[in-house]
Order: C-alpha cells, then sequence, then structure tokens
C-alpha cells in the first residue's frame, strides 16, 4: 500500500505506524531503548473513510460527526477524562463554504478554554469577504472583524483587521499593489495604514519571493532549483539553510 511502516530518528527511536485493511492509519507507537510511547492509540473511520474517532496517548479523546448529505465535519468534540475541552459545531452554505465555526465548551480554568464564534461571508465569486469573531473567557472578552477586497483577479486588493481584547483595540489596514508585469498576481507593494514606508517584494523569474524591505527592516530568501526554500535572511540574521531530500 505504499506506506510508511517505522521510522528510525536519529536519537535512536523506533516509530511505528500500524493500518487498518483500507490503508488508514489506525495507530502509532515509539519504542526507544526500554521505554514505550504511545502517540496515536486508535483511530476508527467510518463507511466513507472519514475519521470518527481518535485517542492520543495522554488519552486525550475526539469524535467526529459528519452532515450526512455532504459529508462535511458538522460536530468536534474532545474531551480528557470527563473534561470537556473542545466542542465545536460548523455550518455551511450549499457549495460548501464555511459560514460558521462556534465552540461552546466550558472554561477548563483560570486560562484555558472558553467559548467562541465566527461567522464568514464570500462574494459571488466565494473568496472571504468578512469575517465576524468573538471570544469569551473567565478573564478574557475579545472579538475581531476582518474584511476583504479584491480585484478583477481575485487578488487581495485591502485588508482591513479591527481587534478588540478587553475593550483595548488593535487591528491594521494594509493595501495591496500589483505593479509588476512579469508577476501580475503577486504584490510588489504592501501598504499599512500609519506606517511611512511599505513592504516592497522583489521575485524571481518562478515568481519566488527573494527579497522585502520595510522600514528599518529586510528579509532575504533564496531557493533552490525545484523552489524549495533553502535559507533566509532576517536584518543580517541568517537562519539555517535548509537541506531537502
Amino acid at each position: 500500500m505504499n506506506r510508511i511502516q517505522k521510522m528510525t530518528y536519529i536519537d535512536g527511536e523506533v516509530v511505528n505506524y500500524a493500518y487498518n485493511q483500507a490503508g488508514n492509519l489506525q495507530s502509532m507507537h515509539g519504542k526507544k531503548e526500554s521505554h514505550t510511547y504511545d502517540y496515536i492509540k486508535q483511530l476508527a473511520y467510518d463507511e466513507f473513510e472519514q475519521r470518527k474517532y481518535l485517542k492520543y496517548g495522554n488519552d486525550t479523546e475526539t469524535d467526529y460527526t459528519y452532515d450526512p448529505t455532504m459529508r462535511r465535519l458538522q460536530q468536534l468534540q474532545a474531551k480528557s477524562g470527563a473534561r470537556q475541552i473542545m466542542n465545536n459545531s460548523y455550518g455551511y452554505d450549499l457549495v460548501g463554504n464555511v459560514l460558521n465555526i462556534k465552540n461552546s465548551a466550558p472554561i477548563i480554568n483560570n486560562t484555558l478554554g472558553g467559548t467562541s464564534n465566527h461567522d464568514y461571508q464570500y462574494d459571488d465569486f466565494y473568496p472571504l469577504k468578512s469575517v465576524k469573531a468573538t471570544y469569551q473567557g473567565e478573564f478574557t472578552k475579545a472579538s475581531y472583524e476582518l474584511n476583504m477586497s479584491y480585484n478583477k483577479m481575485h487578488n487581495i486588493t485591502k485588508k482591513d483587521l479591527l481587534h478588540t481584547v478587553n475593550n483595548e483595540q488593535k487591528g491594521y489596514v494594509l493595501d495591496y499593489n500589483y505593479d509588476n508585469e512579469a508577476h501580475p498576481n503577486a504584490p510588489n507593494k504592501i501598504t499599512e495604514a500609519g506606517k511611512t514606508q511599505p513592504r516592497e517584494y522583489v521575485y524571481d523569474g518562478n515568481g519566488n519571493p527573494t527579497s522585502y524591505t520595510e522600514d528599518k527592516s529586510f528579509r532575504k530568501m533564496t531557493w533552490d532549483e525545484e523552489n524549495r526554500l533553502m535559507g533566509i535572511n532576517d536584518n543580517g540574521r541568517k537562519r539555517p539553510k535548509k537541506q531537502w531530500r
């Protein structure tokens, strides 16, 4: 079935993968010297081979329920012992775009958990047009509203975010400019409201971004012949080069 059965890591740990008769991952266990580790104890699927149950090594369990007509995820419930940590419900339009995500799980402790709600709207061609979201924790109340604009080629022209946390307002407004004949669908300039200098992008012949500059900072990127990112230079600080095999 061309599935990974065993992987040996540089520290000597050996991870074994088990599959059901359909070739879907069923469990995942590791062993290093005399120690064993259960990463995934159990994975179960329905008759459509969609995941319906997951149990991690720490005994956290997740149940998945799907809409019977479109087979889209309808509810996701996660629990640890008797404590529910997530209870997401999902709504969709007639073409399958996500319209809302609501988490009604209770607050777990002082800093974790809380209810949240996200509502999504799309334009006539189905790119995301706006998002409104709220969150209520024990000590934190937050909301955000995102509005998007596009040109005739469906490229982003404006992104307007208003983010409020405990009555403190944050956010940004970004304007995108496309003025590069070689790469007409890649922004050459992104301007943030309130900043004097925009972020300006340069691309190679394959369309990979090779650098951008903005007020007091820059980034340079190098790519290999297969368009894979090899290295990043942030303001003179070079990150280790990536090696692909």
